[in-house]
């Protein structure tokens, strides 16, 4: 599947990966959207980690990406009263970063 990201600086990237699964998402009051699901590597302050992200069209929404739980759960601590703490800061694939 082909998707297109816009960054902080607006600069658009294209992506073009596997589908992985297709997923059932419900939706607040909403019923249940149909979403492709792909892998995608994320860095998180030091963690690199690959996993799973459904594609929604976020266009007119605040943030580009969710970050859910799951791939948080394993490396971090949240706390829900700050925000913005760390930067990336890995290496790329295949060098000396961690890969959870």
């Amino acid at each position: 599947v082909r998707f297109t990201v816009i960054n902080k600086k607006g600069v658009k990237l294209d992506f073009e990966k596997p589908v992985a699964r297709i997923a059932n998402v419900k939706r607040a009051g909403a019923g249940v959207d149909e979403r492709f699901v792909v892998k995608i590597g994320v860095c998180v302050g030091k963690i690199f980690n690959e996993t799973e992200f459904t594609l929604k069209n976020r266009q007119n929404m605040s943030t580009n990406m969710l970050i859910g739980r799951n791939i948080l759960s394993k490396n971090f601590v949240v706390d829900v009263s700050k925000q913005h703490l760390t930067k990336p800061n890995c290496s790329l694939p295949g060098t000396e970063m961690e890969k959870k």
